[in-house]
């Protein structure tokens, strides 16, 4: 039994050690989403975001602006690094009750 406590915790410590990866890579993508308003007749990309209580909206540039292709890509790979860091989450936790149980 030993050696696989051995193997979970080795588990374990690559989990926490991948999921601050994770986070880190995170915090340096945009959050929120991109939404179009029409002024002047015209098209205009704002990314709006939470800050604290209030939503907060930043113009972009003009829709269709290569800016804006770029921020929302880069918001849509911070939505995917969420659901491996909820996945790693899972992981982690379902690793810890196993090691408890021991």
């Amino acid at each position: 039994m030993a050696v696989f406590d051995y193997v979970l915790a080795e588990e374990l410590a690559r989990l926490q050690r991948y999921r601050s990866h994770l986070s880190e890579d995170m915090g340096r993508l945009p959050k929120g989403s991109i939404g179009i308003k029409i002024k002047a007749k015209r098209p205009y990309a704002y990314l709006s975001f939470r800050q604290g209580k209030k939503v907060v909206s930043t113009y972009v540039g003009a829709a269709g602006n290569p800016k804006v292709e770029e921020i929302s890509q880069q918001i849509d790979s911070r939505r995917k690094l969420e659901a491996d860091i909820k996945a790693a989450d899972a992981s982690i936790a379902r690793i810890r009750r196993m090691l408890d149980v021991g």
